[in-house]
């Protein structure tokens, strides 16, 4: 879980229900007004970075000597490329 979600609302969440169906037809069959929706949504959700900058969102790391992630499964990935390369995508 990210640890905004920590913070979220019974209506985040219904926003979150709301959003997976779109995202499964983004996938399904891409169309740029459905981007667009998931992208506003997500925005209001502090999905990214700069998403959390502008709702001034401050996400503290837990203390983790280990550099585990916090679901346990496995080191923490800081770096985006590293990221990408562990999801298969490459790095950009």
């Amino acid at each position: 879980m990210s640890p905004q979600a920590q913070a979220f609302t019974v209506t985040d969440w219904q926003r979150l229900h709301m959003l997976a169906p779109l995202v499964d037809q983004y996938f399904a069959e891409p169309r740029k007004e459905l981007l667009a929706e998931i992208r506003l949504n997500e925005g209001l959700l502090g999905a990214t970075h700069v998403d959390r900058l502008r709702a001034r969102i401050t996400i503290t790391p837990p203390a983790n000597p280990n550099n585990e992630s916090a679901a346990g499964d496995g080191p923490a990935v800081a770096r985006l490329d590293e990221r990408r390369r562990r999801l298969g995508g490459g790095a950009s």
